[in-house]
């Protein structure tokens, strides 16, 4: 009787499988409240997860599937997920590192990590407005950002060399900073910084000259051109940049926009090296269609010790709540507060950006 479902595929005492008139197949499964635990992992997945603590059930002599487990006659029922992992040994483990990837042995081992909250998140880095390619005001903007109770924001307009973008030359820029200082003196509660996200070239210069880059308090270096060229030559315009001093933060490294266009070339370990030897940030742009840095590599970053900045690129006040994406992305790779510059304090991220 739904108006969603075009046909039943699939009837049963505890499993019924709708298609629904767009094509997604819906599978719904009912069982006692005291077995929810059990259906609730089985059915979060992933396989490779699941497949692994079958295999760690059966070392223990159980028997585990999505109704609990089974020691010969005995069955064991559980009502929380938490009670399925306590019932192998093991801590909860988060659903975001379900992937067979190591989470196992982290938990046995003690040493799953603290995964970063999108409460921990204290400001936003990358944010456009309409002076370049933005929707909206600075005022408005920043308005915005106290709402979400952040304790800062980065204004980051675009540079000229992205004309279709109305990027901002130097002169424009030091009007901009001229209206962030009006507006900060209205504010105690947030700080507006400004910064700017400057062009890599093709030849892996910047767009704008070192003297423009050190007035800015944040500056982001982002591929927006170029981006089909071949791996050696791509890789080493994203190492140039990470190695100039005035460069804090790598925008959206693989360049990919899911569903329309596949990451660059770039040996992106190569850069997370080189990123480790000079404290530059990679970004984890947390637009739904780039989510760049990915999970994997997010946790690459991690394991390297390169710091991550998760931000909007918000040009709209809407915008601002793809914070969660991001979160969410970092989550899945291994990613702590501790990993991620914009949890700290306004005074810690100044004196990071500084290189102090």
């Amino acid at each position: 009787s739904l108006p969603q479902v075009g046909e039943v595929s699939l009837r049963g005492p505890t499993k019924t499988s709708v298609i629904l008139h767009n094509g997604l197949q819906v599978d719904l499964r009912v069982l006692p409240p005291e077995r929810y635990g059990s259906l609730l992992q089985y059915f979060t997945g992933s396989k490779a997860h699941n497949v692994a603590l079958r295999g760690l059930a059966q070392s223990q002599g159980l028997s585990l599937s999505e109704y609990g487990f089974k020691r010969g006659e005995e069955e064991i029922i559980c009502a929380e997920e938490g009670e399925v992992y306590g019932a192998l040994g093991l801590p909860w483990i988060p659903p975001e590192l379900r992937e067979d990837r190591g989470e196992i042995e982290a938990a046995q081992g003690g040493a799953l990590p603290e995964l970063i909250e999108l409460a921990d998140i204290q400001g936003d880095l990358h944010i456009h407005t309409d002076w370049s390619d933005g929707a909206v005001s600075l005022a408005q903007m920043a308005e915005a950002a106290r709402a979400r109770g952040y304790r800062y924001a980065v204004i980051s307009d675009h540079s000229h060399g992205l004309g279709v973008a109305g990027g901002l030359t130097a002169e424009r820029l030091r009007e901009q900073r001229a209206e962030i200082d009006r507006l900060n003196e209205g504010f105690s509660d947030l700080r507006l910084l400004q910064g700017a996200e400057v062009e890599i070239k093709a030849d892996g210069s910047l767009d704008f000259p070192d003297e423009v880059l050190a007035e800015l308090d944040v500056v982001i270096a982002s591929l927006h051109s170029g981006l089909r060229q071949e791996r050696e030559r791509i890789t080493a315009r994203l190492i140039s940049v990470t190695r100039n001093p005035h460069v804090d933060i790598i925008g959206h490294p693989l360049g990919r926009i899911i569903g329309q266009r596949e990451e660059s070339a770039v040996d992106i370990d190569a850069v997370l090296e080189v990123a480790a030897e000079t404290g530059t940030i990679m970004e984890v742009n947390a637009i739904p269609a780039r989510l760049d840095l990915d999970d994997v590599h997010i946790r690459r970053a991690v394991e390297m010790g390169v710091k991550l900045a998760i931000n909007s690129d918000a040009h709209n006040v809407g915008s601002l709540v793809a914070m969660a994406y991001g979160v969410a992305t970092a989550r899945r790779g291994w990613a702590e507060a501790r990993d991620v510059v914009n949890t700290l304090p306004l005074d810690e991220l100044l004196r990071l950006v500084a290189k102090e």
